[in-house]
């Protein structure tokens, strides 16, 4: 049987490097990329909007990446660099938020997403005494880097 071996080559899993502006319409932050693979760009897209879900529930639920409805960024290798990200928040139900995503660089052009963030209630595996103290802590430590 064949199989497929994936090594993201992430050195951490948090990589919003700091957030520089928050307000209940959305989130603007900085990531700093060090041979970054592109999918490594998604993946601080969502950390990104997930942080404002959270800060939006006051960290009362747990949040995810349910679904990129669709998105547009040039075809690169890596990334390499600061890059500022944005998520502004353009519809939002009981249990989704959906975000327009954007992370661009100096000189880079700009790579463009529209996420889906799901919430749920925290139970047994999402447990909330780990995870709200958790996501807190990031959140108030991404806060203090700006």
């Amino acid at each position: 049987m064949a199989s497929i071996e994936i090594h993201s080559r992430l050195k951490h899993f948090k990589l919003v490097a700091r957030i520089i502006d928050v307000s209940a319409a959305g989130i603007r932050g900085e990531a700093d990329f060090e041979c970054m693979p592109m999918y490594g760009c998604l993946e601080a897209m969502a950390q990104l909007a997930a942080l404002h879900v959270r800060y939006c529930l006051d960290f009362e639920r747990h949040a995810f990446l349910l679904k990129v409805n669709h998105g547009r960024w040039p075809v690169r290798d890596a990334l390499e660099g600061s890059y500022r990200l944005s998520a502004d928040l353009y519809s939002q139900s009981s249990n989704a938020f959906a975000y327009q995503v954007k992370v661009q660089g100096s000189v880079d052009a700009i790579w463009i997403a529209d996420l889906l963030i799901g919430t749920k209630s925290y139970d047994g595996e999402f447990r909330e005494d780990v995870l709200k103290a958790h996501y807190k802590e990031i959140f108030r430590k991404l806060q203090l880097c700006s």
